[in-house]
């Protein structure tokens, strides 16, 4: 990541510079660059994309569920202690998580991480609870949707895949 540029004028026998300070997005170190203000610069592509967690090896690889429905097992936990300690604590507590993994330039890493619960709301209105859940289960299968009550009343719920199960909209 860019965090500053600067340029220098046109010298006696030269020409202007271009002095770049960026952050490397995997391990946090400081990179500098200096390049001549008339030459192209190679820019990154960084990609991020979300894999829910199915489960963490004792050699500390992840397995994830992608997209088309297979599996993922070649990313080690992140270095990144707090990041590390959500994720072994939020798996270890039985959520439903996903990873945010960032890749660039052939290498990749969790960056963040989203407890599924609380990444869909569950919402009172039936008819834009039934979009919500038929959109979502276009996406990961069928769900049905879980209310959470607090003494008689609707705080909040979440929509929970079904796979393998026979699914009826709970919404009608």
């Amino acid at each position: 990541m860019v965090v500053e540029v600067s340029t220098s004028k046109t010298g006696k026998h030269g020409h202007a510079k271009c002095h770049f300070v960026g952050i490397d997005i995997f391990n946090g170190k400081k990179l500098e660059d200096i390049v001549p203000s008339s030459h192209n610069c190679d820019v990154p592509h960084v990609n991020r994309t979300d894999y829910q967690l199915i489960d963490i090896s004792e050699d500390g690889f992840v397995s994830l569920l992608t997209e088309n429905g297979n599996t993922k097992d070649d990313l080690k936990l992140p270095t990144d202690d707090s990041l590390l300690t959500q994720i072994k604590d939020g798996f270890g507590e039985g959520k439903d998580l996903v990873v945010t993994v960032m890749s660039a330039m052939g290498e990749e890493q969790i960056c963040a991480l989203k407890d599924i619960a609380l990444a869909l709301p569950f919402l009172v209105n039936p008819q834009l609870n039934w979009e919500i859940s038929n959109f979502y289960s276009q996406i990961h299968g069928p769900v049905i949707t879980c209310p959470l009550y607090y003494d008689n009343t609707l705080v909040r719920g979440c929509y929970i895949a079904l796979e393998g199960h026979a699914y009826e909209n709970l919404a009608k």
